[in-house]
């Protein structure tokens, strides 16, 4: 967890975490890519999830990509989602 702390504080370069990240912080410097981004989009689209809702899956995402010490991005295989 402690390692997982640290590669939050060096991505968002202060006190910030994923936790509280924006959605603006996530995409620029959560290491998520347009491909996922999109994914989250029509998924939200679909399913009628609110802005707010987009939000927390991408923190809860990046969150789970940094206890994994996965710094490169958000890794969820396609055939895992449906959309």
């Amino acid at each position: 967890m402690i390692e997982a702390q640290t590669m939050q504080q060096a991505r968002y370069q202060s006190n910030d975490r994923n936790a509280t990240a924006s959605l603006e912080t996530l995409k620029n410097k959560g290491n998520v890519s347009l491909d996922q981004i999109q994914l989250i989009e029509k998924c939200a689209q679909k399913q009628l999830w609110s802005n707010r809702v987009q939000v927390k899956i991408l923190r809860l995402a990046r969150t789970i990509a940094d206890l994994n010490g996965e710094e490169q991005g958000i890794s969820v295989p396609k055939k895992d989602i449906s959309p």
